[in-house]
């Protein structure tokens, strides 16, 4: 799935002698229980409980009963049982958690041993708080379920936000249909809204694609105990990296310890007409969808049963020749003055190709933070290029060292020093042995305004909460400032408490790319450092689906050189300067001078 184009549009079958072989695909297909309504429901009010009593109506087999409700908050246990005479009833589920949250988190559906009944009977316990009113129900006949396989996935990155985390998960590979996934969370009481998505690239800017959402919860109440951990999907994911966003609002964020994904197979169905080995062919993105005769009989061949087999590995085709990517496309720009442009990096360039080139942490310390200034140059001239955003980030270690404020003696105090000035971080990690404490983290750096006084500027803060068994060691800091000064400080004050300690730091910038065509193999230099530069317009633009997904050579940047010094403003480079304030002083006494004599002299005696 991974290797191929989505919906396996460039996928072809080779028998053992070599022809192109009609197939069909399997799809999964899961259809959803059928909500319909009962044909009478009542309710009525007995000693500690609420009996409710629906006429279904039906007589096709139903698997899980739904009731609606207009209160805000209450959680009960409820039996239901089911009969067709209305004098023998027979417990279809016993002990079922029903409950609904201020916060929006509910569970009104009671699932069912599946069946077919002409009468239900819902028993609710009333017996830990008053009854609530139940309005209506809704019964979910059987749907069909489609079979599922277990699917790894990683959790490769985290990310504290304000009231929310994002994690992004690897799915190993893409086109995945996912069926489902299953969070594993390791707080007792929680209710939270999780949606799942993915980043998609649209002319340049980043966007997320909704593939689904759902609450899951955990919720307590004397002896009752509910769960609900999974999100249903059964959606096909173009990409290999999915976003999870949870909706934290005021509380801390969960103690999420894994995730477990789960995927519809797919199958591909044809007739082996010899023995031997058949063979699969993918990979040609120029290729469109094939169309069979065969496709007409696809609703019987999924039911004349036959032969499982599973493909070996892929196997590169020693054969294959890579398209010319973009024929037409010219890769030599206009005309440029680099004259005001400070640094410049060799670019890796061994042979016409479409190259790939991450910006490295000095190249995006120096840069400007909306990237205008960038320039790829050969022959004196610009070669036009795309900027992707990627969802990667890179990790740099800061150098941490204890520091003490003598005024502040209940105050933890730690210096960072970055690897260089001026980095796009946007988030800090830290770490910690201390094995229970609460605190609230402070990152801050000195900062001169223009009279060369020293001021506090705030960068960012968070509340850090390590539990006992040493849950949320790890503390996600996100940042207010687009780029961090070289010196930063991190505090905490411990109130009454022992100090806490900080073991480890790391700073977390985002990947950015430049994607470009190049020919020939005269050097390529990448251009940056010039604030007064405006961003480049490429008519590249037009084609940048094409070249992002086209096979790109990862090439890197080499040594940077120092094309100017920099230009410092008058104001600043006498910020501050005992020099500026003698010259000040010296106009004063001057003007002063000049007024005195301007005026006219006393009269004699007065």
């Amino acid at each position: 799935m991974n290797a191929a184009l989505p919906q396996l549009a460039d996928v072809r079958l080779l028998s053992p002698s070599g022809v192109e072989s009609p197939y069909v695909i399997g799809w999964s297909v899961t259809m959803t229980p059928r909500d319909v309504s009962p044909r009478a429901f009542k309710t009525s009010l007995a000693d500690q409980s609420t009996t409710i009593e629906i006429d279904t109506g039906t007589t096709d087999a139903i698997e899980a009963v739904s009731l609606e409700s207009p209160a805000t908050s209450f959680i009960k246990a409820a039996r239901v049982e089911g009969s067709n005479d209305g004098a023998q009833w027979h417990e279809l589920a016993a002990n079922e958690v029903l409950f609904r949250q201020s916060g929006g988190a509910s569970r009104l559906r009671i699932p069912i041993s599946a069946g077919s009944w002409l009468s239900l009977r819902i028993t609710v316990d009333d017996k830990r708080n008053n009854p609530v009113p139940f309005t209506a129900a809704h019964l979910m006949l059987v749907g069909t379920k489609s079979a599922t396989l277990p699917h790894a996935v990683t959790i490769e990155a985290r990310e504290e936000k304000p009231q929310q985390t994002k994690l992004t998960l690897d799915l190993g590979a893409a086109n995945m249909t996912l069926a489902a996934l299953r969070f594993a969370v390791g707080d007792a009481v929680f209710s939270r809204r999780v949606t799942l998505s993915y980043l998609h690239d649209n002319n340049g800017q980043t966007v997320e694609n909704f593939i689904g959402n759902a609450d899951i919860y955990r919720v307590t109440a004397d002896d009752l105990s509910t769960a609900s951990l999974v999100i249903p999907l059964h959606r096909t994911v173009p990409t290999a990296r999915v976003i999870v966003t949870i909706q934290n609002g005021d509380s801390p964020p969960l103690n999420i310890t894994g995730i477990e994904a789960e995927r519809n197979p797919i199958s591909l169905m044809f007739f082996a007409s010899e023995s031997g080995p058949w063979r699969l062919l993918s990979g040609n993105s120029t290729v469109t969808a094939p169309h069979y005769d065969l496709a007409e009989l696809n609703q019987y061949l999924g039911k004349a049963g036959g032969t499982s087999l599973k493909p070996g590995e892929i196997i590169a085709n020693a054969n294959y020749k890579a398209p010319a990517t973009l024929p037409e496309l010219q890769s030599e720009g206009a005309n440029i003055d680099l004259a005001k442009w400070r640094y410049r990096k060799p670019v890796t360039n061994g042979q016409s190709s479409v190259i790939r080139v991450e910006l490295d942490a000095i190249t995006l310390g120096h840069a400007q933070t909306s990237f205008g200034d960038l320039r790829l140059i050969q022959n004196e001239k610009q070669i036009p290029f795309l900027l992707d955003h990627t969802n990667a980030s890179r990790t740099l270690q800061p150098k941490l060292a204890k520091n003490s404020d003598p005024k502040r003696p209940t105050v933890s105090l730690w210096r960072a020093t970055m690897p260089l000035d001026g980095l796009p971080v946007t988030q800090l990690t830290f770490n910690s042995s201390t094995p229970l404490f609460d605190r609230t983290l402070v990152v801050w750096a000195k900062t001169k305004d223009e009279m060369g006084n020293e001021y506090r500027t705030h960068l960012g803060s968070a509340n850090w909460t390590k539990t006992a068994g040493g849950k949320n060691g790890e503390l996600a800091l996100s940042l207010t400032y687009e780029r961090l000064p070289e010196v930063l400080f991190i505090e905490t004050d411990n109130g009454d408490n022992p100090p806490i300690e900080i073991e480890n730091v790391q700073a977390h910038h985002a990947v950015n790319v430049v994607v470009a065509k190049t020919t020939g193999t005269t050097p390529v230099f990448l251009y940056y450092g010039n604030n007064l530069a405006y961003a480049p317009r490429y008519d590249l633009q037009l084609v940048r689906a094409e070249l992002l997904n086209s096979e790109k050579q990862n090439v890197t940047l080499g040594t940077e050189e120092v094309l100017r010094a920099e230009l410092k403003s008058a104001s600043n480079s006498s910020v501050g300067s005992p020099w500026l304030w003698i010259a000040l002083g010296v106009v004063i006494i001057v003007l002063l001078w000049v007024v005195a004599k301007m005026l006219p002299a006393s009269p004699a005696g007065k």
